[in-house]
């Protein structure tokens, strides 16, 4: 006689939760366990409850998440069994949606009748899930990335044993692609994707083939697709790049390249602050043609107390930042990050900005003096520099003139900037410009 394995936390939650008496307060509870247990596959997923319980054609609960900035969600539809003919006809019906169907209680084996050519939907139960959704797994960046694509894209039957299978496979994985360990990143690979949509199946190869080449490790060598084209998600951007800022530097430009092809300035600074650290450097420094930044400010800083190479790139704040001597160069794709700026640089007097603005085609000047402000204009593709005299201009009023604001124009054209020198806030326009243009501006201060 067999016996039965004995409940797991979850199991005795549900149980606690369908005795409550009234049926209504027992369906919320019940929902309330899956919720919280979906949660953790990853917090920033937003969960509905509706106010049906095991409906055949509404769902129980809603998942929803943003993926570059558009909504998206997942039906979650509660069952207390799956084999049944009922089941089989409610997945059918939903199928175009490519909803979750959770069995409440455990399954041994997988449904036999399912609906033919359903290749979207994820047939799974709480135990399963709770298997996945251990801290174990979601402790470290692979894990996490594993569980997050299987509540967003996962697919096909997952009970216990194939969840057992997902769950060690993940915890080793990372060690391996770290290792380059062939076999096991291939079967890692092949498993992964037997229960993922093909989306999400890409992206977590993308991840994995990334993470292996930024420990050194061939592409060539990588066990699966080449997948480094797209553009990575906010979720692969924050876990990727997390993992390659606490790794060792890697002096590949044409990697770097290549990831910054998939990133987006808004990425990097969605991090808040990140130290300087080299492969930062590495990245930033490999697409400063490709990021393109809306505003420029620089910032006073104390000098450093130690020896550090400078310049040196950091995020501060959400923004992007070169470190120099003395100041920040502070780069965003957000011209409101610097809207209540305060600069305690002083405004240039056009003798020390002069030299300064040769590379450059100079369209506009506002000169300031203690009882005269001046206008400086020349018609659009001329250059002030060449065609004013604002050293005789200056001497005419007999003032000592600053600067306090000046468009320009770089020779080749890829940057316009407007510049406030009062707040010392230079804005590149709504199409914005390379930032190894602003920083190079915000350089030569």
């Amino acid at each position: 006689m067999s016996s039965r394995a004995a409940p797991t936390a979850i199991e005795v939650a549900i149980d606690n939760a369908l005795e409550v008496a009234d049926r209504d307060d027992a369906a919320r509870r019940t929902k309330h366990v899956i919720a919280e247990e979906l949660q953790r596959f990853d917090r920033r997923l937003g969960i509905r409850s509706t106010t049906y319980f095991t409906h055949n054609y509404i769902p129980d609960l809603v998942i929803d998440w943003r993926e570059g900035g558009i909504a998206k969600q997942r039906q979650v539809f509660l069952r207390f069994h799956l084999d049944t003919p009922d089941v089989a006809a409610d997945m059918a019906a939903a199928a175009a949606d490519a909803p979750m169907f959770v069995a409440l209680r455990r399954e041994t084996e997988p449904p036999e009748q399912l609906p033919e050519g359903d290749d979207a939907t994820l047939i799974t139960q709480v135990t399963a899930l709770e298997e996945i959704a251990q801290p174990s797994i979601t402790a470290q960046s692979l894990g996490r990335m594993v569980a997050g694509s299987l509540i967003r894209g996962g697919k096909g039957v997952m009970l216990d044993e194939q969840a057992t299978s997902v769950s060690a496979i993940a915890s080793n994985s990372m060690d391996a692609l770290l290792a380059g360990n062939v076999a096991t990143t291939a079967m890692a690979v092949s498993t992964f994707g037997n229960f993922l949509s093909e989306d999400h199946s890409h992206r977590l190869n993308r991840f994995m083939q990334l993470m292996w080449r930024s420990h050194g490790h061939e592409l060539e060598d990588f066990p699966g697709d080449d997948a480094l084209d797209g553009s990575l998600s906010d979720t692969e951007a924050r876990e990727l790049l997390a993992e390659l800022f606490e790794s060792p530097s890697l002096e590949d430009p044409p990697f770097w390249r290549r990831l910054g092809g998939l990133l987006s300035l808004e990425q990097l600074e969605s991090f808040v602050n990140i130290a300087p650290n080299p492969n930062l450097d590495n990245l930033v420094t490999a697409n400063l043609d490709r990021f393109r930044g809306l505003i420029l400010a620089l910032e006073n800083r104390p000098p450093e107390l130690f020896d550090v190479e400078l310049p040196r790139w950091r995020v501060s704040e959400r923004s992007l930042a070169l470190e120099a001597d003395g100041f920040h160069v502070l780069l965003a794709s957000d011209r409101r990050r610097f809207g209540q700026v305060k600069s305690t640089h002083r405004m240039p007097a056009w003798s020390d900005l002069e030299p300064r603005l040769e590379a450059y085609r100079v369209q506009h000047l506002t000169l300031l003096g203690p009882t005269a402000q001046v206008e400086v204009k020349v018609e659009q593709g001329r250059n002030l520099l060449l065609d004013a005299d604002i050293t005789g201009l200056s001497s005419a009023v007999h003032e000592e003139m600053q600067v306090s604001r000046v468009t320009l124009v770089d020779r080749g054209g890829e940057l316009r900037a407007e510049a406030d020198l009062g707040k010392w806030v230079m804005d590149a326009g709504d199409q914005g410009a390379p930032v190894g243009k602003l920083a190079s501006l915000g350089l030569s201060r």
